[in-house]
């Protein structure tokens, strides 16, 4: 039988296959998939680079106020999309309404998948503005922190909106640039899909 892995706890183990879960005993297991199995759990242990970069680095919009997002869930995201955009941006504007629906439709089936967004704006109250507009439900990089983090230099082009999706290494499989020209967010949106479906 083929299925996908969950959970690990005790002495069983939870697959899913067809959009039902099933309990299994571990110990009826083949050696190899035991091994298999420890290492999941070993590799699901370690914490992602995103809990180094961002612990205490994001906001979410809750209602018309910002808190902190919990580090507990950061520690859950294995896969992460940057979304630098600004709301005085015609482009970002409309782009960011379709990127709004995807995020709710891939975090109902990939809950490990996360977007954080990064303001180009001019000043905090112009970013906090843009995010309670457009009711962004993603967590965003503290306005003040933006030009501090390594991995948000990184990947920070000229242009916006800039879609940029990150394997929990912190690499970019996928770029609104491709070789320096300018692709834009959906070509990246499309891969997150299909990255997400085979991962």
């Amino acid at each position: 039988m083929e299925a996908d892995l969950v959970a690990a706890e005790g002495d069983s183990v939870t697959f899913s296959r067809n959009g039902r879960t099933y309990d299994y005993p571990l110990a009826n297991l083949s050696e190899e998939d035991r091994k298999y199995i420890q290492d999941w759990i070993e590799e699901q242990a370690k914490p992602s680079v995103f809990v180094s970069e961002f612990s205490e680095q994001l906001v979410r919009l809750e209602g018309q106020s910002f808190r902190d997002f919990p580090e507990e869930k950061l520690k859950e995201k294995r896969i992460v999309a940057f979304y630098y955009s600004a709301g005085w941006c015609g482009p970002c504007r409309a782009f960011t309404p379709e990127l709004i629906r995807s995020y709710k439709s891939l975090q109902a089936n990939y809950p490990h998948f996360e977007i954080i967004f990064i303001s180009s704006d001019q000043d905090p109250k112009a970013m906090a503005d843009y995010m309670k507009g457009e009711k962004m439900p993603f967590p965003a990089v503290k306005f003040d922190q933006k030009n501090k983090l390594p991995l948000v230099r990184k990947h920070s082009q000229r242009g916006i909106p800039n879609l940029v999706l990150l394997d929990e290494s912190g690499e970019a499989i996928s770029t609104s640039y491709v070789s320096g020209k300018y692709v834009g967010p959906r070509k990246v949106l499309q891969d997150i899909r299909k990255y997400l479906a085979e991962n």
